[in-house]
């Protein structure tokens, strides 16, 4: 799934009916490389789908001293890391939905068997009993009503295991087209939509820089000479973020650790 469309592009320039084929074909060729510096930046998924992962990736304790390194940003708050031998585990991935993939499964033999014999259905912990999501908010899309955890935070009854790789945790996270459409997650599609504008103009000043305009307006997007270094990192073909593109993404960012 693409977080914009060629169409979506064009209207952010203001070349839905007047793009040349040299246009879209640059369109085409850097659609690709911004969406994935845009995922870069985030450390997540974009894309709404099912994830798995092996946890903790390293031992830790809970009467371990905690450093300031191992504080993380979760939306717009800071928390502890906690990858083993505590009630919470974090998870990579956000947003982290309530649904039927959620699957939890804790294997203490995992480390010393075949993966393919890991995790053995009678492994399988039961939501509610063993282990619960940290729901921070619900949304109804479609009709029905979707439970979220933004921390992606899973907690447990007890401890979890403090053995590397001895939990499963199966998971759908991510954005739907529908919420990248509107304020739930709407600032990440505009953060692309800008950066590719600013990719696309500095092609133009490099190729023309007669025939443009030191500033304009267009529609949503508008130009200045004062993000002449910026597009000319554009222009010599770097695919840099933009500090408005990155301010955007920010709130959406993961510094969670594997």
């Amino acid at each position: 799934m693409s977080i914009v469309s060629r169409q979506e592009i064009l209207l952010m320039l203001g070349k839905q009916s007047t793009a040349t084929a040299a246009e879209r074909a640059l369109i085409d060729m850097l659609h690709p490389l911004v969406e994935c510096a845009v995922q870069d930046f985030l450390q997540v998924e974009v894309e709404n789908k099912v994830q798995v992962e092996i946890l903790p990736a390293q031992p830790l304790t809970a009467e371990r001293e905690i450093m300031i390194s191992d504080y993380e940003r979760s939306g717009q708050g800071v928390v502890a890391v906690s990858a083993g031998g505590l009630a919470a585990l974090h998870l990579k991935h956000t947003p982290v939905f309530k649904d039927a993939t959620l699957d939890v499964r804790e294997d203490l033999d995992a480390p010393m068997i075949a993966p393919a014999s890991a995790f053995a259905a009678s492994t399988a912990l039961t939501y509610g009993d063993d282990y619960w999501l940290d729901i921070t908010r619900e949304e109804t899309i479609s009709g029905t009503v979707n439970y979220i955890s933004d921390t992606g935070t899973i907690h447990r009854y007890g401890s979890w295991s403090n053995t590397p790789r001895t939990i499963k945790v199966t998971y759908t996270a991510g954005w739907t087209a529908a919420q990248l459409n509107n304020g739930f997650a709407g600032a990440i599609k505009l953060a692309t939509l800008e950066t590719m504008a600013l990719l696309v103009k500095g092609s133009e000043k490099r190729n023309d820089p007669a025939g443009n305009p030191a500033s304009e307006s267009i529609g949503k997007y508008s130009y200045s000479a004062g993000n002449q270094a910026g597009i000319e990192a554009a222009a010599n073909g770097m695919v840099n973020l933009p500090p408005a593109a990155m301010t955007r993404l920010q709130p959406y960012r993961s510094y969670k650790l594997f």
